[in-house]
């Protein structure tokens, strides 16, 4: 029969080693150095790792360094360009602040031409003069009167009647007519009406709000005209 030959261990060990050997060899080429790839974070971590971390799970993904050199000159240009538009800003205010000044000036002006070709302009009319006239007599001398009559009354009770009426009676009895009275004068000027077309109404209380606000607009105006004035004097001295 055939003669069965068997291998001897030593031959075993050297083929196994064989085998080992061309398993690493082929594990280099296709994975590159064994050693990169067991420290090298698997695919599934990677993923892990690159999405974000929600609430209290997953980890957060740490952040990418700039460098300083790159930072200052993100920070250089920023200031930069935030540096110019600012003065861009200021000088936009600046140029809008003198158009708005030479308007008032020009403004100003075209007054003061106005005034000296018609003085009348800035008077009142006639018309509201007499309108204010007659409120003022009216709202000024009912109280007036009411409080001599009240003197007069009060001492007839003394003299005729032999009633001690007190002093301070009297004082604040005569006195009250007369306060009023002078209150009279102004609502009497602020209840009449300005226009001298339209002839207000008997209490004259819609006509004095607005009266009472034409004041305010017109020292408001006052002032700026002065201020105005005032600006208009240094523009020419500097022009000297």
């Amino acid at each position: 029969g055939g003669v069965c030959v068997s291998a001897s261990p030593k031959e075993d060990d050297a083929a196994e080693s064989l085998r080992e050997a061309r398993r690493r060899e082929l594990e280099r080429e296709q994975f590159g150095d064994p050693a990169a790839v067991e420290v090298a974070a698997p695919p599934a971590e990677k993923e892990v790792q690159a999405k974000p971390a929600g609430k209290g799970f997953g980890k957060k993904p740490k952040p990418v360094p700039v460098p300083a050199a790159e930072k200052r000159r993100v920070e250089q240009q920023f200031q930069k360009s935030m540096g110019q538009q600012g003065i861009e800003e200021l000088m936009e205010k600046q140029r809008e602040v003198e158009r708005q000044r030479e308007e008032e000036i020009r403004q100003l002006e075209e007054e003061d031409r106005q005034l000296a070709l018609d003085p009348s302009q800035g008077a009142v009319p006639e018309v509201v003069a007499n309108r204010m006239l007659t409120r003022m007599v009216v709202l000024f001398g009912v109280p007036v009167f009411g409080g001599l009559a009240l003197f007069v009354a009060f001492y007839f009770v003394n003299a005729r009647m032999d009633l001690n009426v007190p002093p301070y009676v009297v004082a604040y009895a005569t006195g009250g007519p007369f306060i009023l009275g002078l209150l009279g004068l102004t609502y009497g000027i602020f209840s009449a009406s300005w226009e001298p077309e339209e002839k207000g109404s008997l209490l004259g209380i819609e006509e004095a709000k607005l009266n009472l606000g034409r004041v305010r607009d017109g020292v408001a105006k006052t002032r700026k005209r002065i201020e105005t004035q005032e600006k208009r004097e240094e523009r020419e001295r500097a022009g000297k």
